[in-house]
């Protein structure tokens, strides 16, 4: 029973570790982090594919990975977390028992939604153009505080960049 304990507590440290560096490169937010981080993942994976029981990725793993995503401020943020996370659900239903501990959580879900979320408000900040306010923004457009319901917008009247006014 002894053996058995030490083996589990070993296999525990070492998956601790990994998800330890995949964090630290979440937390960084440096340039390439988020890259750094996926391929770490991709690592574990290919080593648990040939027999290393003790790399096996978590639900912790992936977090981190989708965290290191939402810190990056890379163009294919939302893209690479929502890919992640149907990875982890398509790998969770294929064998639920085997990959119990892929079921993804409300924190990984959470993370996902808010890097998607930001990315969209990054991008349609983005679109306002040459226009000084953000009445024209599809953000708060979506938001119904936009031009469309009735904001007043710095361009009235002398046209925007758009043609609109």
């Amino acid at each position: 029973m002894a053996v058995n304990s030490l083996l589990t507590l070993l296999t525990l440290s070492i998956l601790l570790q990994y998800n330890v560096v995949i964090n630290a490169y979440a937390k960084s937010g440096g340039k390439g982090a988020a890259q750094e981080a996926e391929q770490l993942l991709q690592r574990m994976h290919m080593m648990y594919d040939q027999g290393d029981l003790s790399v096996k990725p978590n639900v912790v793993t992936y977090g981190a990975v989708i965290d290191a995503f939402a810190k990056s401020m890379d163009r294919n943020a939302a893209a690479r977390a929502d890919a992640l996370l149907a990875n982890m659900v398509a790998l969770h239903q294929s064998d639920p028992v085997r990959h119990a501990d892929l079921r993804p959580n409300t924190y990984v879900f959470n993370t996902v939604i808010n890097v998607s979320c930001f990315m969209f408000v990054l991008s349609s900040i983005a679109t306002v153009s040459a226009c000084s306010c953000l009445t024209h923004s599809p953000f708060l457009l979506l938001l119904g505080m936009g031009k469309e319901q009735g904001a007043r917008c710095c361009c009235q009247g002398r046209g925007d960049a758009r043609g609109n006014g």
